[in-house]
């Protein structure tokens, strides 16, 4: 079902760094990483985005999911974009993932 999914999707780990992502989540008009690319990498947030996108983590870490984070995200090539991103926590067997889907706006 994730990689079937027609919006990016991306496991994140405690320490926020993609763990897995689906295909659309890899896609050149997302971020412009393959996913061998960006497994093990932070997803890039603007600076003055920052406390924003932590609030959210914060809700994910006491088992809160968050709706539509409209914030802007920075590409591999250094370009940025606004997206909207929504999050849930999940667990796997180590009790590790957090599940977020990120869009364009």
């Amino acid at each position: 079902m994730l990689d079937a999914s027609p919006v990016g999707i991306a496991l994140l780990g405690r320490d926020q760094t993609v763990q897995r992502c689906n295909p659309a989540f890899e896609q050149e008009q997302i971020l412009g990483w393959r996913a061998d690319e960006i497994v093990g990498r932070a997803v890039a947030i603007l600076e003055g985005r920052r406390a924003e996108w932590q609030a959210c983590i914060e809700d994910l870490q006491r088992e809160k999911a968050f709706l539509s984070l409209e914030t802007q995200l920075i590409c591999k090539n250094g370009s940025e974009f606004y997206a909207s991103v929504s999050g849930a926590p999940s667990r796997d067997e180590r009790g590790n993932y957090w599940i977020c889907h990120c869009s364009q706006r």
